[in-house]
């Protein structure tokens, strides 16, 4: 995983790729964890007896896991693990 962020970095420094548009996988990327995660144990955090509804959110299959948590709980986006050497290397090539 490290190499293939390394070589990520290296591919955003030639001047010919930066004028193509840069997207970004979020959750495993740019961020080290999943953000699905990260809502459903800031949910729990906040409202404990929401785990016994996880398994009839779960039923409806991961989108509508994911639909129940976001809707319930919004993620900080400040407090999200960033992968710091990744976010600077968009800063350049931005």
């Amino acid at each position: 995983m490290a190499a293939i962020i390394e070589a990520g970095y290296e591919a955003l420094s030639a001047e010919a790729d930066l004028a193509r548009p840069l997207c970004v996988d979020l959750d495993g990327t740019l961020v080290v964890t999943d953000t699905l995660w990260e809502g459903f144990v800031g949910l729990l955090r906040r409202k404990p007896w929401l785990i016994l509804l996880a398994p009839i959110w779960l039923l409806r299959g991961r989108a509508g896991f994911k639909r129940a948590v976001s809707s319930r709980n919004h993620v900080d986006p400040e407090a999200l693990p960033y992968r710091a050497g990744l976010v600077e290397a968009l800063r350049l090539a931005k």
